[in-house]
């Protein structure tokens, strides 16, 4: 049995295909013409209850209404079948949102919109008329894995820290909020919820996924930027990114530990610049730069130096040039050592 009431008003078609948009999306809805009926029974409106993956509904009784758009036309209803089915007879001229609710109240549970919506005002609107049967209206059932969700931050993500090579900035998001059509809100979202993904000049950075991030020589000259996202089920955001910080400047390495020289200062023997080979920053190379008494007497990647007997009675000393890509060079010079 069908009621009706006064509502709504129609939508224009094209050929066999209504294609209507939907914020924040664009929903097509095959038509699929039926046997003619006489032009003053309406048209018959027919469909399924689904789930997301196109099952039908074990959520029997429920009412399927064709509402009128803007109060103009009639409101019918009908009772959903146990496979899920539909069909709205007799349903006159005129633009109709298609509505499921439950047949008899239950708590929290809001009307479910053809467009797979929970809004009356994003639902697809349907034009209907007189002898010109629809099918294929199915309306997706929404539980919690496919709820849509709104979130939004209260203020916007910043970054926290120095845009050097090798130095870790930290993402703060803020505070955020959630919000859907069913459980309402806006509820604060949890820390554990937020993923990250942090931007050079607005272009994700691959692998750079994580709270903190510390640039490399690829992001040298480049401002860094984080955006902030909700891990729930088909969530949107909004303010979700941070500003740009400034460009990305050379790194500041240095080494380990302090570099000194061992081994008997004799000639014959041989000296040794110890831990000159460990430096912070990664791809270090290292240059020894030996002195005796203050002129140059050996240029080496090799951190020992062999004492000949023209060093006799001079001081002996080392400086360390390091050299990484994305820092700055780096040196450092140990005391000296006076040959015997």
């Amino acid at each position: 049995m069908s009621s009706r009431s006064r509502f709504g008003r129609g939508v224009g078609r094209l050929g066999r295909m209504v294609v209507v948009v939907v914020a924040p999306v664009l929903v097509a809805v095959a038509l699929v013409a039926g046997p003619a009926a006489a032009d003053d029974s309406g048209a018959n409106l027919a469909g399924r209850l689904v789930q997301a993956d196109g099952s039908a509904w074990d959520a029997t009784p429920w009412t399927v209404t064709a509402v009128p758009v803007d109060g103009a036309g009639d409101q019918v209803d009908t009772a959903v079948a146990s496979d899920g089915s539909y069909r709205l007879a007799g349903v006159r001229d005129g633009r109709y949102r298609i509505r499921a609710v439950p047949a008899e109240e239950r708590s929290g549970i809001p009307a479910m919109w053809l467009g797979g919506t929970l809004r009356e005002d994003e639902a697809t609107v349907v034009d209907v008329r007189a002898g010109r049967d629809l099918d294929g209206l199915d309306v997706v059932r929404f539980d919690g894995s496919n709820l849509p969700r709104r979130a939004t931050a209260t203020w916007r993500p910043y970054v926290k820290g120095t845009p050097k090579v090798g130095w870790t900035l930290t993402a703060d998001p803020q505070e955020w909020t959630v919000e859907d059509d069913w459980f309402g809100g806006p509820m604060p979202v949890t820390d554990d919820l937020f993923t990250f993904q942090w931007l050079a000049d607005g272009r994700p950075v691959a692998g750079a996924t994580d709270r903190t991030f510390a640039p490399t020589a690829r992001q040298l000259g480049r401002s860094l930027s984080v955006r902030v996202g909700v891990d729930l089920p088909n969530t949107t955001t909004s303010n979700d990114t941070s500003a740009s910080t400034a460009v990305v400047v050379q790194g500041r390495n240095a080494p380990c530990s302090r570099v000194t020289l061992t081994g008997k200062a004799k000639v014959g023997r041989t000296l040794v610049a110890s831990r000159s080979r460990c430096w912070a920053a990664p791809g270090t190379k290292v240059t020894h730069v030996w002195y005796a008494d203050g002129r140059r007497v050996a240029t080496t990647t090799s951190p020992r130096l062999t004492l000949r007997k023209k060093l006799r009675g001079d001081r002996v000393s080392v400086r360390v040039v390091a050299t990484a890509p994305g820092y700055a060079k780096a040196t450092v010079r140990t005391t000296t050592r006076k040959v015997r």
